[in-house]
């Protein structure tokens, strides 16, 4: 079974995808959603949710990553 790759180079990333970027598990990403300095994510319908992902950058940035 091939690995999927993920691509970085779109504006908006899928939570599996934000993670991955941010290099934590699916379950620590929904986990910092809940701090006020995370990025909340765009939910687009009922089963899409996107992270911004120069919000995720900003984010890094402010935290010192």
């Amino acid at each position: 079974m091939k690995a999927k790759k993920i691509c970085f180079d779109k504006p908006n990333l899928a939570p599996k995808e934000a993670a991955a970027y941010l290099n934590i598990s699916i379950s620590t990403l929904w986990r910092f959603t809940k701090k006020d300095e995370f990025p909340k994510p765009k939910r687009l319908s009922d089963r899409t949710i996107l992270f911004n992902k120069s919000e995720l950058d900003d984010y890094l940035q402010r935290m010192g990553a």
